[in-house]
């Protein structure tokens, strides 16, 4: 938190409206989420100027530790947070500092969308220092539903007995609902 200012300042001079990138929301989720994980935050500084942050964490796993940013999976799109002109020598001296750890562990940069140049620095970087690198995917798929009834949809999608699961569930809701306000009328009353 003492770094608040400098960290909004490079994400406000990159013009990044990420909010998992932002210390507020990271500091929220490491105080909810943060338990059995220790924190791993790099701050890059050359000549008493800080050029960036890497907001990492190490997670135990069976045998080695895994590095992965703040957020885990709960954060979409994550990244280093690095003054635009630094970009690939901030990222390269983060990488160098990593391989060079004399620990067993993974690093995982889920939240570094493929095709970005911050993807494809850290891809040539491991492929020039001959660096096992997994690369996944996950392909996402847009269904237009503009021409079918939204109930319509929802029978091509589920079986009778979740629909009617579905149906139970929203009667039970609505009873709980109709309990709910005639307890706040009772309670106006008195």
């Amino acid at each position: 938190m003492p770094y608040k200012d400098i960290w909004n300042g490079i994400l406000e001079d990159r013009g990044s409206d990420i909010v998992f990138m932002t210390l507020e929301w990271l500091n929220k989720w490491w105080e909810y989420h943060g338990v059995a994980k220790k924190l791993f935050i790099l701050m890059i500084i050359q000549e008493e100027q800080i050029l960036g942050f890497c907001p990492l964490m190490k997670v135990p796993a069976k045998g080695y530790e895994e590095i992965r940013f703040i957020g885990g999976d709960e954060a979409s799109c994550m990244g280093i947070v690095v003054k635009k002109e630094f970009k690939e020598k901030v990222i390269r001296e983060i990488l160098d500092y990593l391989v060079d750890q004399n620990e067993k562990f993974l690093i995982n940069i889920h939240g570094i969308f493929k095709g970005t140049y911050d993807y494809e620095i850290i891809r040539e970087y491991m492929k020039e220092k001959k660096v096992d690198f997994l690369e996944t995917s996950l392909k996402s798929y847009y269904i237009n539903i503009d021409n079918q009834k939204f109930n319509d949809y929802i029978k091509t999608r589920f079986s009778r007995g979740s629909i009617n699961t579905m149906k139970r569930k929203e009667r039970r809701l609505k009873r709980k609902e109709r309990r709910l306000k005639d307890l706040e009328i009772y309670h106006l009353n008195l």
